[in-house]
């Protein structure tokens, strides 16, 4: 029995060994450089065909090799994003009429490409969910000072998304920066959990978690305006939301900082690919009394406490939109997760319409930045509202005042003769009526009164 076993053993164990050096030799020799040059030549083949004429995305890989039996790993990766046509480097204030201090050349500079940098990533296929005839992808990513880390599926029967965000640094997401126009500094940590059913995404539920300690906007170094403001301390920010049926509903957007108060709502819904996954949020923000009367700067930019002389920030007329009554200012963000747009939202659920020099104004026609300034139309140029008075400023005669109604006299009397060179009603009411017959001679050429 036991040269049996040694027998069979023996025949066992060749294939076994000769499956194992092939596996080894296979993976020690195997052309990760050409796997490395065939990814960024299909990343920009995807790039041309998807816009073509328009600028694409670079991608670059600094090295690729394997990670275990099932994976591959990338270090000193980056990916480049250029800048949308038009767009200014940094907040484009004084690009209209109206130029806040030390904006006359905001928008003259074209914004640099955003770069996303990755010191290192891999992404390996589960062996377990595999001989299931499941496809589980782990994957981590060191980036942004911090480590992103998670499960994504593949094809329908893959299962759930798990992404867990570990100490990454708001100010290194470049993105992010760019949106906004002014950098933004703490700690993120948090994780997302999403549920498909049947394999669709649309429908998915499952639940948001994050928290971002010690959170300030500028640096002391960021102009807006023109202005290096001081930093705003907003302290911590909370985020939690709940995905039921593919919609991603807030239940807490909030942080309540020294320096700066934030309280949002709204919702996300989910599609596929990720980039089509729609945003409606709304946010307010507005600065403290002990913020805006810290120096100079704070007083002349944001208004002095208690002072009703006109802040320079509100000169801008779409932030001047958004102002509220109790001082906050109100944004709505509304569009695809790839391209969100920022709109000002002055009353609560509706924006306040532009008036004076903002009229005529498209809606979003200064960009997608919230702090982004649209061009004034003339002050001479007349508003297209259909009205007969000439605009000031236009050099046509203004038109007369309207004549004082008269009281109707007693029954059976004449009305009282008008004063000479007064129009008459109707024809100051813009000639649309009649001439008055009592005023018009008829036949014979004679007057006749009433009845």
């Amino acid at each position: 029995m036991k040269e049996r076993l040694v027998k069979i053993g023996k025949w066992a164990l060749y294939p076994l060994f000769y499956l194992l050096c092939l596996g080894l030799f296979g993976y020690l020799t195997f052309p990760f450089g050409e796997v490395r040059r065939r990814i960024i030549a299909e990343f920009d083949r995807t790039q041309q065909s998807a816009a073509p004429g328009a600028s694409p995305m670079q991608l670059r890989i600094g090295e690729l090799s394997g990670f275990w039996l099932t994976g591959i790993e990338v270090a000193d990766a980056a990916l480049l994003i250029p800048a949308a046509r038009g767009a200014a480097a940094g907040p484009s204030f004084g690009t209209g009429a109206v130029a806040l201090p030390g904006g006359a050349d905001a928008g003259a500079a074209t914004a640099p490409p955003t770069e996303i940098r990755v010191k290192r990533a891999h992404a390996r296929v589960r062996l377990l969910p595999l001989v299931l005839g499941r496809i589980r992808i782990d994957f981590a990513v060191e980036a942004f000072g911090g480590e992103l880390r998670g499960t994504l599926p593949y094809g329908a029967r893959g299962g759930d998304v798990e992404l867990e965000l570990d100490a990454v640094q708001l100010d290194e997401i470049a993105p992010l920066r760019a949106k906004l126009g002014l950098p933004v500094l703490g700690t993120a940590t948090g994780k997302l959990l999403l549920s498909p059913e049947e394999g669709m995404f649309h429908k998915a539920s499952g639940e948001l978690e994050l928290r971002v300690a010690d959170v300030q906007v500028g640096d002391g170094k960021a102009k807006l305006a023109g202005i290096a403001l001081p930093a705003a301390k907003l302290g911590q920010l909370t985020i939690a939301a709940t995905a039921k049926n593919g919609l991603l509903k807030l239940t807490q957007l909030a942080a309540n900082g020294p320096d700066l108060e934030l309280v949002g709502e709204g919702t996300v819904r989910v599609r596929e690919p990720w980039s089509r996954a729609r945003a409606d949020l709304q946010l307010r923000f507005r600065f403290t009394d002990r913020y805006r009367d810290k120096d100079e700067l704070t007083r002349s930019l944001l208004g002095k406490p208690g002072s009703a002389a006109p802040a320079l920030l509100d000169l801008d007329p779409r932030i001047k939109r958004s102002r509220r009554a109790d001082g906050f200012y109100g944004w709505r963000i509304q569009g695809p997760l790839g391209g969100l747009r920022f709109e000002p939202q002055g009353a609560r659920g509706s924006r306040v319409p532009p008036d004076g020099l903002e009229r005529g104004l498209r809606p979003g026609a200064a960009g997608r930045r919230p702090f982004a300034v649209p061009r004034f139309p003339s002050v001479g140029r007349a508003p297209a509202t259909g009205e007969d008075e000439a605009t000031p400023g236009t050099g046509g005669p203004p038109s007369p005042p309207p004549a004082a109604a008269t009281p109707p006299g007693p029954p059976g009397t004449a009305p009282p003769p008008a004063p000479p060179g007064a129009p008459s009603p109707d024809a100051t009411a813009g000639g649309t009526k009649e001439e008055d017959k009592a005023g018009r001679p008829e036949g014979d050429g004679t007057e006749r009164a009433p009845p």
